[in-house]
């Protein structure tokens, strides 16, 4: 779990950087609707991150029986 928060961090991150990436490096502009849906779905992987990692220390902590 804690690999899958991780991993949504960095899915996030380049979503995050994408549209402006693609612009200086390759001058590709996306249209407003692409650009929208990608920040959806950064947003939404934003949200979740903390709810993995704090899941994952959650079943770290736990004893085992």
């Amino acid at each position: 779990m804690l690999l899958g928060g991780l991993f949504l961090g960095a899915c996030s991150k380049l979503l995050d950087r994408l549209n402006s990436q693609l612009n200086e490096l390759f001058h590709i502009v996306l249209n407003p609707d692409t650009r929208l849906a990608i920040v959806a779905i950064e947003e939404s992987l934003e949200m979740l991150t903390p709810l993995l990692l704090t899941l994952a220390l959650h079943t770290y902590r736990r004893p085992i029986r």
